[in-house]
């Protein structure tokens, strides 16, 4: 069983516990923390300011990850301690998922600039 931990339960790190949860058996882990209680939807914030949406609809409890089967935990990350074997796992964990969206990143920017070519006065 792995027990898989997102850091941080803004958009990027509620899709990824999100998708991770539906593409992991249930015999893993996936755990989301975060230090607000309520994940806030940002790409909403422009209907709040023209008064089309009140803050109540453009915000969300992260508890209701439990339902998804996405363990949420409100509590700050202060350090992630590297000298226990704890510690070291995880820090190489990170490492391995930033070469990997590193890469991803890249292809993607192969794939969609592959035909384009710089022009002269550009």
């Amino acid at each position: 069983m792995a027990q898989i931990v997102v850091l941080g339960g803004g958009f990027g790190g509620v899709v990824a516990a999100t998708e991770l949860r539906k593409k992991l058996g249930r015999e893993h882990k996936v755990i989301l923390i975060d230090k607000n209680r309520e994940h806030l939807f940002t790409p909403s914030l422009l209907w709040l300011i023209l008064d089309e949406r009140k803050p109540d609809k453009i915000q969300k409890d992260l508890s209701v990850l439990d339902k998804k089967g996405i363990e949420y935990i409100n509590a700050d990350v202060l350090k992630i301690d590297t000298t226990t074997s704890e510690g070291k796992k995880f820090f190489q964990g990170i490492q391995k998922i930033g070469v990997l969206v590193f890469i991803i990143f890249e292809s993607l920017v192969y794939v969609l600039m592959g035909g384009l070519q710089a022009q002269p006065g550009f």
